[in-house]
């Protein structure tokens, strides 16, 4: 059927596009807008660049200098990023307590948690490190995320503590923060191990510090808003026996002596130091963010710092601990961020920028072509045709000039179209049409003449002539054309002021085709060159107006996206075997349909009278589709077939079964033109058509092909409503009927009565 097959008319409007696509990334208006969008993207980097540089200045500057820096009583911008976060941490740290820490005796851990604690910094965990690297100290460790390590915190005590440090990892509080750390963090940082590699150590820090800041806020999402700071280690302290267990272990030595009493972030929890966001939970348990610190471990690079702590109670061993997360900024993930957009046009003469630069500059400056052909290019041609005191709109109107249809009647015609320009070329102007101004031909006329209008300039006038012949007539042999219509292109201001700027001749071609575009063809012969990037999209609106209306005057659309929704016959629309065409056919666009069974004629006939001329070729197609019997079943007013050799139908009369010989020579309504050796048929032998007259006083035809180009389908013709097809095929019916064959019945043909 015909929905099995592809949609020419959809393809070809493909193939329209791509070509039309193509064409301009050829153009030097494409090359120019691939220059500029270039331009447009190192320019938008580079702001973009700037912007986030000072926005970062900025969050840096009250990092180091006071995060309850408050304007109005409001935290300004730059700092609410770092306000929220320790907030909403300090949330996440109340609802820890209260569900893992707050009575630790009932808490469950993973057996052999104690083992994940480490006691001696030379010992090495019998498994694979995670390299990282501290771009800002230029420190390069190796984290182990399955482990936590005890540090002395106290190293002012007396020998014993070795011993005591052995006991460290029985601390409840411990394993639950060991236990805590490995589930929630060391198995969620996806990292790689090359000690080789830099910026692959560099990420492995990084990672690690978004997967405590997604621990922290419970949002993977949250470390985008702050991604320059970074998570230096997380430990929890016994203030009772002065061990801490740091989390991940690294192979990064301590200070030997150490005095906790020392630290800021101890400091602050007995109010020794200064604190920014002071908090309490339901306990009473005291929580806030120290000011900024020199790390312990920084003896040659400083690193300054803040540290968030939690100290809370232990009810169950009435232990106080301090939970701490040290967190600083770092401006390193820029190392491994490079090929960002955002970030790639810092240096634009970098050879890996190219990579990125080229394909996104074609992108964009394709895009800013068909912008600018669509839609500013129409815009630039009003203003350029504007001029202070005219008129600003200018509407453009398309009227038929003549329109002459081929018959038995008609002969030759003369188109002759003239007019007088200020502005012509004469190499360009009539060359869609075929004809050069340049040559000797009788039937075309074109002169030159000048008018001075006074003595300081002198304005030249041209006036043109065009003529051309073309012979519509049916008497000896089918014409070439169907119809020849001309069209004149105006422009008219809203004050009523007209000027000619083109003329359309459109060819209706009389080929048996389904393919629009060789069943109309449309030519300028003329065009003021103001108005040239208009041609086109006017020639198309001409060719949808004449393959859907016969009005005789068209007031054009400056959009060439427009096109013109088809008008379906109301009683074609009630046909039930043409329902599902008429939702999906794209021959709609061109006022006919294609058909694929006999039934659709069958459904038609009763709609009307039919004439039909049949074609034996059109007759032995159906015959190998099983389908004549049914053709024979549709009853017609006058049906009549011509033979082009002596005898063919009788031949074709035999070779049929007696069913069918019994219906073909009981039709007295289908006669044989007789093949006589002295009369030339106007019908050739591959036309087969019908008209039916319908009772509203329209008329219709239905074309059946018989040619090999659509024999492989399922298609057995179409059937148009337009005017042009109904008036050719009813005058060539006319006109084959007045050649005066011999014309009998078919009973009479085959027994041979006269």
């Amino acid at each position: 059927m015909l929905s099995s097959h592809s949609n020419p008319n959809s393809d070809n409007n493909s193939f329209q596009l791509i070509h039309r696509l193509f064409s301009y990334t050829l153009s030097y208006k494409f090359f120019i807008s691939y220059i500029v969008s270039m331009v447009l993207i190192i320019s938008f980097g580079y702001v973009v660049k700037n912007h986030l540089e000072i926005e970062k200045y900025k969050q840096i500057n009250f990092w180091y200098e006071d995060l309850d820096l408050k304007v109005d009583s409001k935290k300004v911008d730059s700092t609410k990023v770092f306000s929220d976060f320790i907030e909403q941490t300090q949330e996440n740290l109340k609802k820890y307590y209260n569900k893992y820490y707050r009575k630790s005796k009932n808490r469950r851990v993973i057996r052999g948690i104690e083992h994940k604690i480490i006691v001696d910094n030379r010992y090495v965990p019998n498994e694979e490190y995670i390299p990282w690297k501290i771009l800002k100290t230029d420190d390069m460790l190796k984290a182990y995320y399955n482990y936590s390590g005890v540090i002395d915190f106290d190293s002012k005590q007396s020998n014993n503590r070795i011993e005591q440090k052995k006991q460290s990892p029985n601390d409840k509080i411990f394993q639950i923060f060991a236990d805590m750390m490995i589930k929630n963090i060391g198995k969620h940082v996806k990292s790689k191990t090359n000690d080789n590699d830099d910026s692959i150590a560099i990420q492995n820090f990084h990672n690690f510090s978004k997967e405590v800041i997604t621990f922290l806020t419970n949002d993977e999402e949250y470390w985008k808003k702050i991604p320059d700071l970074r998570i230096n280690s997380i430990y929890i302290f016994n203030t009772r026996t002065r061990f801490l267990l740091s989390y991940p272990f690294t192979d990064q030595p301590f200070s030997s002596q150490i005095d906790f009493k020392t630290r800021p972030w101890f400091k602050a929890t007995e109010n020794n130091y200064f604190s920014s966001f002071p908090n309490r939970d339901n306990d009473s348990n005291q929580l806030g963010v120290t000011g900024i610190y020199i790390d312990i471990n920084d003896e040659n690079e400083p690193n300054k710092m803040r540290t968030i702590w939690y100290k809370f109670k232990d009810q169950d061993t009435k232990d106080y601990y301090i939970l701490c997360l040290d967190i600083f900024l770092d401006k390193s993930h820029q190392i491994v961020q490079e090929k960002n957009l955002l970030y790639l046009l810092k240096k634009p003469l970098n050879s890996q920028i190219w990579i990125y630069l080229l394909p996104l500059s074609a992108f964009i400056a394709l895009c800013l072509s068909l912008l600018y052909e669509f839609i500013l290019k129409p815009i630039l041609i009003r203003l350029k045709l504007y001029e202070p005191g005219k008129d600003f709109v200018v509407k453009i109107k398309l009227q038929r000039e003549s329109k002459h249809y081929a018959s038995k009647d008609e002969g030759e015609i003369t188109l002759n179209i003239k007019g007088e320009t200020k502005a012509i070329n004469k190499s360009e102007q009539s060359r869609e049409a075929g004809w050069n101004l340049n040559d000797i031909i009788p039937n075309i006329e074109f002169s030159v003449k000048s008018n001075e209008s006074n003595a300081r300039e002198q304005e030249a006038s041209f006036s043109y002539e065009f003529t051309k012949v073309y012979d519509l007539s049916m008497v000896e042999d089918k014409p070439i054309y169907r119809c020849i219509e001309t069209w004149r292109v105006l422009s008219e201001s809203q004050s009523g002021k007209t000027q000619t700027i083109g003329f359309f001749v459109a060819h209706w071609n009389t080929n048996n085709s389904a393919d629009i575009e060789e069943g109309l063809d449309i030519k300028s012969i003329y065009w003021e060159q103001d108005y040239q990037d208009n041609l086109d999209s006017l020639k198309e609106q001409l060719r949808q107006h004449l393959l859907l209306s016969e009005k005789p005057e068209l007031v054009a659309v400056l959009d060439r996206q427009y096109s013109k929704r088809q008008t379906i016959p109301q009683f074609l629309e009630k046909i039930d075997s043409l329902k599902t065409l008429i939702k999906s056919s794209s021959y709609l666009q061109q006022g006919k349909i294609v058909f694929s069974e006999i039934r659709t004629l069958a459904e038609l006939y009763k709609e009307g009278t039919v004439k039909a001329i049949c074609s034996l070729h059109f007759l032995k197609n159906l015959k190998n589709k099983q389908q004549l019997k049914d053709f024979l079943d549709v009853p017609v007013a006058e049906r009549y077939l011509i033979e082009y050799e002596e005898d063919e139908f009788r031949y074709f009369y035999d070779s049929l079964d007696d069913e069918i010989k019994s219906k073909l020579i009981n039709q007295y309504s289908f006669k044989i033109m007789v093949y006589q050796d002295d009369i030339e048929n106007i019908i050739s032998p591959q036309d087969d058509f019908c008209i039916i007259s319908l009772k509203n006083g329209s008329k219709l035809v239905a074309y059946s092909f018989t040619d090999n180009k659509y024999s492989h389908t399922s298609w057995l013709g179409w059937i148009s409503w337009r005017e042009v097809d109904s008036q050719f095929y009813d005058e060539l019916y006319k006109c084959q009927l007045s050649k005066n064959h011999l014309i009998k019945t078919i009973r009479a043909y085959i027994e041979g009565k006269s």
